[in-house]
């Protein structure tokens, strides 16, 4: 039996927690485009290294999951973010460290619950929001993807793909509404992207956003890996939320780079940049060295 209970009440959730008691947790709605500007999201990939973390100090970023371990004494992040309980769990004192050093947290449910099984005090004394997956909430019937995907298809928080012939295609979508459910991809940085768009950023800058799952995370000793389903997920799922998004949501108001040279994400679908041309969009004076 879980040591955490989660009810949801109207924008905003509330916990029992086992020997601390009862709290609500914050209203997200609350930060809808508090933000501007520029944002990173660090991603757990190998690439991550070569991201000179302490020159862009400046600029709001966000962690996710176990990306938290590049992040120097300091530097800490805006927004942190976990849905998968089996990270929760196998890498439980990352993730509780992501909680502790950033302002904010995102969790879904599962892998909130899972975390208070090891790190119960970093759960309770965290600034945390509860997300959910668009048509998986709790307590909520859950449609078919195709009648789901019809019955959103003029809600303007949403751009969903329809598909008469493919349930798995009708997933595919783009959140611009995060407090009311965000779609997944099975890669926590498409959560993030749309989280930043729904805060108000306008420029994402993707780090360590490889999507290889033979390189393992950049934090993981050898034989100590988090299962991945990267590679099954790629073609189905993957690719086409980003050529979704790149398609329907990116434009002048809204623009996502990635920084992974060699991500398995083709740059005509996410343009790739090095850090001479990400000095030049944040108007940095730039630094030898730091060509990629």
């Amino acid at each position: 039996m879980s040591r955490l209970h989660i009810r949801q009440r109207d924008k905003h959730a509330e916990i029992e927690l086992e020997a601390f008691g009862c709290r609500s947790l914050g209203d997200l709605t609350a930060l809808k485009n508090k933000y501007a500007g520029p944002v990173f999201i660090v991603a757990s990939g190998p690439s991550v290294k070569n991201f000179p973390i302490e020159r862009y100090r400046a600029v709001p970023m966000m962690a996710v999951n176990g990306s938290i371990a590049c992040f120097p004494m300091g530097i800490n992040p805006v927004f942190f973010l976990c849905d998968d309980s089996s990270v929760a769990a196998g890498k439980s004192d990352l993730v509780a460290e992501g909680v502790r050093r950033s302002e904010f947290s995102v969790m879904g449910p599962d892998a909130l619950e899972s975390l208070a099984e090891k790190e119960a005090e970093a759960v309770w004394l965290s600034r945390m929001f509860v997300a959910e997956r668009v048509n998986r909430w709790r307590g909520v019937a859950r449609l078919s993807d195709w009648r789901f995907a019809w019955q959103e298809r003029n809600n303007p928080d949403y751009v969903i793909q329809r598909s008469l012939f493919s349930q798995k295609r009708s997933r595919v979508g783009f959140s611009r509404n995060f407090s009311a459910g965000y779609f997944s991809c099975r890669t926590i940085a498409y959560a993030a992207i749309q989280l930043a768009c729904y805060l108000g950023f306008n420029q994402v800058f993707m780090v360590g956003m490889d999507l290889q799952a033979s390189l393992g995370h950049f934090y993981d000793p050898k034989g100590m890996r988090i299962p991945s389903r990267l590679d099954e997920d790629y073609e189905d799922l993957i690719l086409p939320h980003f050529k979704l998004m790149s398609s329907q949501v990116l434009g002048r108001d809204f623009q996502v780079f990635n920084l992974s040279p060699n991500s398995r994400l083709p740059s005509d679908v996410l343009p790739k940049i090095g850090f001479s041309e990400l000095d030049g969009i944040l108007g940095l004076t730039e630094v030898e060295g730091l060509s990629i």
